[in-house]
């Protein structure tokens, strides 16, 4: 969701450690995108909020899956499941 911050190639993409779509990676540019995925988990009134709206689209990313896995073999159609899928990546 975090790698179109900054556009491929410019200058501020060398230090966007959100931006994983290349094959460098570095290891503090590793710990600082996953402190910052994580801090809010241990703000007194953030983490509630926080920690459902992460389990809710962790959800919306395996629950088509496992859809389209069993009930979607029947059916030609996924395009609802397909598109939650793709939303929630």
């Amino acid at each position: 969701m975090f790698d179109v911050i900054t556009k491929d190639g410019s200058a501020a993409n060398k230090y966007d450690f959100f931006d994983a779509d290349g094959i460098n990676k570095s290891i503090i540019g590793t710990v600082a995108k996953n402190v910052v995925r994580i801090a809010p988990a241990f703000v007194k009134y953030v983490k509630g909020p926080y920690i459902a709206l992460n389990v809710a689209l962790e959800a919306a990313k395996f629950l088509p899956t496992i859809y389209k896995s069993t009930f979607g073999l029947m059916s030609e159609d996924n395009s609802i499941a397909n598109g939650v899928e793709a939303f929630a990546m």
